[in-house]
């Protein structure tokens, strides 16, 4: 299985905004609503770091209520612009079937792209949905990430 929850500290630090980096400090002290009352504005302005950030609060419930269909809203947002952690953590979302219907092909991709990216965990999550998967199945995510590069996220990707 994937550790997710240690990869968003270590992985997010890298942000350029000072509200992330606050929320960022707040997070790692475990003040989790305070991380959220940073974030969250950014995040609806487009941010995709704090969107990941809110992503992962939602699907945590650190802050905020146990979410799985925000976490994938937040995830979605912030995926769609490329931040790979995002990425990967949509890909765990759709292997595990959290928050929405569990689909390898959409995990394989995610996670695949997420990788390629420089997230950490996107190589074992990428790897855990190729274990379940036919080759067809196979096939189509590397066709679906294909996509990916050729034309940007595609509704088939989400």
């Amino acid at each position: 299985m994937i550790a997710l929850a240690a990869i968003l500290p270590a992985t997010l630090a890298r942000a350029q905004s000072p509200d992330f980096r606050r929320g960022l400090s707040a997070f790692n002290r475990a003040e989790y609503s305070t991380a959220f009352g940073q974030w969250e504005p950014e995040a609806r302005a487009g941010g995709a770091d704090a969107q990941s950030g809110v992503g992962f609060l939602y699907y945590k419930g650190l802050g905020v209520g146990q979410d799985y269909a925000r976490a994938f809203d937040w995830y979605m947002r912030a995926a769609r612009q490329g931040q790979p952690e995002a990425q990967m953590f949509l890909g765990a979302l759709y292997l595990f079937g959290d928050g929405v219907a569990r689909d390898l092909v959409k995990a394989y991709a995610w996670c695949e792209i997420a990788q390629s990216r420089g997230a950490n965990g996107g190589l074992g999550c990428r790897d855990e949905a190729q274990r379940q998967m036919s080759e067809a199945q196979i096939a189509m995510a590397i066709e679906m990430v294909s996509g990916w590069y050729r034309e940007g996220p595609r509704p088939e990707t989400h």
